[in-house]
């Protein structure tokens, strides 16, 4: 009997979700999800690199007043 190589069965499914590798069976609903949560989570890092980061922390000092007319 062959035994399970944990490790290359992960490697593998991994490649297999970011799509550097074809599936073996076809696409259950978990792939699915799991595809899609991955693009989601792909693209809300690249809105982040977008984000003018000197604007957000003007915005977050000048939220953080006191409400007394002192900043």
């Amino acid at each position: 009997m062959k035994k399970f190589d944990m490790d290359a069965y992960t490697k593998r499914r991994i490649q297999q979700l970011c799509g550097h590798r074809p599936f073996e069976q076809p696409e259950d609903g978990i792939t699915q999800y799991t595809q899609r949560r991955m693009r989601e989570l792909a693209q809300s890092l690249e809105l982040e690199r977008e984000l003018d980061k000197s604007l957000l922390g003007c915005y977050t000092v000048s939220t953080m007043g006191d409400h007394d007319g002192e900043s």
